[in-house]
């Protein structure tokens, strides 16, 4: 037993030997550099852990951040680990540890009583305005730039049957001030609105025309109804799922190519050219996801 354990800890040693030369050779790669990339983050950290603040409704709290690098694990610069305090330092730290506790019960009674909800909604509304036109600010500056093309536009088809005639069209006002004209066909006696259903598309939807569909219906259900009754989903759904794909086409390329993602690279390390492709794609498919698909 006592030299199975020897084993191991000489295991242990040569691992934690190997890695640390590995890290210390990634740090000598990117020596000197001005501007830090996804690319070296992607190589330098394996993960990091946000911890929930330790105490909610109150702005002046501590939060854990946990920093893991590959090779290292877990890292603690020295400037953040544990001080000794002063007598007077302890009594500041205590007299503030007592501010935030009030305030803290504070704010659990007024979540308690309905309060704090009514605060955070006139406080959303009052935020709206201001976060629409930066939103809008961004997506402007980046269509001036290429990078966010328009939503697509869905083309008009015409739901009128071959069977069917021309008939005074009624129209029902809404509380909108919005006009819904119909086509109807005579039946027998009866004028029945003209409803077909949408024929079934040519080709199967595939992962953003999936998707775009689940976000109408969970989230956009009237926009979702509408493109039903006008038989028009499926064009909808279709004309998403080409343009996020010809926006990806377009993108990678130059996304591969700024991330070094190289055909040397793919040759010599496969490893490293898959991660710095799907890093590039999930780069991509986020502006696919804010400005197609989730909009």
């Amino acid at each position: 037993a006592e030299v199975a354990e020897l084993e191991k800890a000489v295991s242990s040693y040569d691992q934690g030997k190997k890695s640390a030369e590995k890290f210390i050779a990634l740090i000598d790669k990117y020596q000197g550099f001005d501007t830090m990339t996804n690319t070296m983050l992607n190589e330098f950290v394996d993960k990091i852990l946000v911890h929930e603040r330790d105490r909610k409704g109150c702005q002046d709290t501590t939060q854990t951040v946990e920093i893991y690098f590959n090779f290292v694990g877990r890292y603690i610069p020295p400037s953040f680990r544990e001080a000794e305090l002063t007598p007077e330092e302890q009594e500041a730290f205590r007299r503030r540890e007592e501010r935030r506790d009030k305030l803290h019960q504070a704010y659990l009674r007024r979540k308690a009583s309905g309060k704090q909800q009514e605060y955070d909604r006139r406080y959303s509304i009052k935020r709206k305005p201001v976060m629409d036109a930066k939103r809008a600010a961004l997506r402007a500056e980046d269509m001036e730039r290429g990078i966010s093309p328009p939503p697509p536009a869905c083309p008009a088809k015409s739901r009128r049957g071959p069977l069917s005639r021309p008939v005074p069209r009624f129209e029902r006002k809404e509380s909108t001030d919005m006009k819904i004209e119909l086509d109807y066909v005579k039946v027998g006696d009866y004028y029945l609105p003209d409803l077909t259903i949408e024929p079934p598309p040519d080709r199967s939807l595939g992962k953003y025309g999936l998707l775009r569909l689940r976000y109408l219906k969970e989230h956009r259900p009237i926009v979702w109804a509408k493109l039903v009754m006008d038989g028009k989903l499926y064009a909808h759904l279709l004309e998403t799922e080409d343009a996020a794909n010809d926006l990806l086409e377009r993108m990678m390329p130059g996304m591969a190519k700024e991330a070094g993602a190289t055909e040397e690279l793919k040759a010599r390390e496969p490893m490293s050219w898959v991660g710095l492709m799907n890093c590039c794609k999930a780069q991509v498919e986020e502006i696919i996801f804010t400005e197609l698909i989730y909009c």
